[in-house]
């Protein structure tokens, strides 16, 4: 099953125009196939690799975006350590709350 948040929102409505293509195209293929009407078949079938392509592409959008937003945190926490660790060594007592906000 194709899930809706496994893309950006901004995405999402452009992801469920893409997933109903899908579906319908997929009856298209059938119908043409069954009726023998194979030129009809591999066009649709093509227009559904397009879909499906469509569809990798928004994913890996977002899939992009958690990675920087990953990496972005990373390089925050690290610096903050490393901040830690100077105070330290100057002396200054010091701590690092990590705090979890409700988006991670």
């Amino acid at each position: 099953m194709n899930n809706l948040n496994n893309y950006l929102p901004q995405d999402v409505g452009q992801a469920a125009r893409e997933t109903k293509c899908f579906w319908d195209l997929s009856e298209q293929v059938q119908k043409a196939f069954t009726q023998g009407d194979i030129d009809t078949a591999v066009t649709r079938t093509v227009d559904l690799l397009n879909t499906l392509n469509n569809l990798k592409y928004l994913r890996t959008r977002k899939a992009e975006q958690e990675e920087k937003e990953y990496t972005k945190r990373m390089a925050h926490y690290h610096k903050v350590g490393k901040l830690a660790i100077e105070l330290e060594q100057r002396g200054i007592t010091s701590a690092v709350v990590r705090w979890e906000d409700a988006e991670h």
